[in-house]
């Protein structure tokens, strides 16, 4: 029963490709798109993510991992370019 659970627990945290652009606009991230995430997989740049056949998942700590990098990529990015605007 036990393993049952923990089982039936690490499934709901695996999400399709659908699902994780959702998950990820919901954290901060609305403009990420399935093609999007289908590029980064092909060059290795997004998120971590599992392959059952042709079926891709995402884990949801992977997404957060992931988003909360974006984030502090976008805001380096923003203040770098306050910092250049305030100099001209």
């Amino acid at each position: 029963m036990q393993k049952q659970k923990t089982e039936s627990k690490a499934l709901r945290d695996l999400l399709t490709t659908d699902e994780a652009v959702r998950y990820l606009a919901d954290h901060g991230l609305p403009d990420t798109t399935a093609g999007m995430l289908s590029v980064r997989r092909s060059h290795g740049l997004g998120p971590k993510f599992l392959q059952r056949g042709r079926a891709i998942f995402y884990r949801r700590a992977d997404l957060d991992a992931w988003c909360r990098e974006r984030l502090a990529e976008r805001a380096r990015e923003a203040a770098r370019k306050n910092r250049s605007a305030s100099r001209d």
